[in-house]
């Protein structure tokens, strides 16, 4: 492998110093040359495996490596986290060509540093470059469209329900699943009645239903057993001391 090492850059600093991690000889030709482009970013080496990767960057010491999300040994994913526990002065920016749910979610809260779909501009992909490499995270345009579209999707199906409702909203409905009134759970909680038929009804409207017994089923459909059950300060009253 050459090192390819530049000279300054045209603000007079060193270039950003890239490795180009890709199995397709063609797409590396093709960003090998967008990439030598820029005065600001120079490409120090060229990998085709993850492990071929591992071993660049001992030698090279990069400052971004950018990744392909699928590689012949192992996911790009998963390489970013290898790199961030050998390698943590280097930053990974991770490029595909698909849109996949879990790879996209997988990637985002993986370590990845950044990430690009290879359809992005050559302008947004220096600027991603600068971005990670300033020590800030990047979501490309077309990425953060895909991450909102997923999160509005789950949201809407109820699988984010324990994240959407607050601890109050989420106790309340915990004593509503194991049956009891408002008035129980007012005494339990120490909440007046109003109280508790105000959280209700933003519990409704966040769920989606129009009663207590829809409210319930969706609730217990997407919120483990017990996870939510309220803790009490001692010497509140209990369901059972309820007269």
């Amino acid at each position: 492998m050459k090192d390819r090492r530049t000279g300054m850059g045209a603000d007079g600093r060193s270039p950003i110093r890239i490795l180009l991690v890709e199995d397709h000889e063609v797409v590396r030709a093709a960003f090998r040359v967008l990439l030598e482009r820029n005065g600001d970013i120079g490409l120090v080496d060229e990998a085709g495996t993850a492990n071929e990767a591992l071993a660049a960057i001992a030698v090279a010491q990069p400052d971004v490596a950018v990744v392909d999300l699928n590689l012949p040994d192992r996911s790009g994913i998963e390489l970013s986290r290898e790199i961030r526990t050998c390698a943590p002065g280097t930053k990974v920016l991770l490029l595909t060509a698909v849109l996949d749910e879990e790879s996209l979610l997988s990637a985002v809260m993986g370590g990845a540093d950044g990430y690009l779909y290879k359809t992005t501009s050559v302008e947004e992909l220096f600027h991603a470059i600068k971005v990670v490499v300033s020590g800030k995270p990047y979501l490309g345009s077309e990425t953060c469209h895909s991450v909102l579209e997923i999160l509005r999707a789950r949201l809407r199906s109820g699988l984010s329900t324990k994240e959407s409702l607050s601890s109050q909203e989420r106790g309340v409905m915990a004593l509503v699943a194991e049956g009891k009134t408002n008035k129980e759970i007012a005494v339990t909680m120490e909440l007046s009645d109003k109280t508790v038929k105000s959280y209700l009804s933003h519990v409704y409207e966040k769920l989606g239903v129009a009663n207590r017994a829809e409210a319930t089923a969706k609730f217990c459909r997407t919120v483990p057993s017990g996870s939510a059950r309220p803790q009490f300060r001692p010497g509140a009253k209990s369901p059972a001391q309820v007269c």
